[in-house]
C-alpha cells in the first residue's frame, strides 16, 4: 500500500509541476505578446502623422524631397 501512495504522490507532483510550468509559459507568452502589441502602436500612429502630413504637404505643392525633410524633422521634433 505503501508503494502505491509514493507513487500516486509523484505523479501528483509531477503533473503538478507540469500545471505550474504551463502556466508560466502562458504568462510570460502572453505578457511578451502584450508588450509588444503596445509598442507597435505608436509607430502605427506616426505612420498615420506621416501620411497625413505627407498627403497635406503634396496637397499645397511641395516636392516629394520638401515632403521628406519636413516628415524627418517633425520626427526629430516630437522625439525631443
Amino acid at each position: 500500500m505503501g508503494l502505491i501512495q509514493d507513487v500516486g504522490g509523484g505523479l501528483l507532483l509531477a503533473l503538478g509541476l507540469l500545471l505550474a510550468g504551463l502556466v508560466l509559459f502562458l504568462v510570460l507568452a502572453l505578457g511578451t505578446q502584450y508588450v509588444r502589441m503596445h509598442r507597435r502602436r505608436p509607430q502605427g500612429r506616426l505612420a498615420r502623422a506621416d501620411a497625413e502630413l505627407r498627403a497635406q504637404l503634396s496637397e499645397d505643392g511641395f516636392s516629394e524631397h520638401e515632403v521628406a525633410d519636413a516628415i524627418q524633422a517633425s520626427r526629430t521634433r516630437d522625439d525631443a
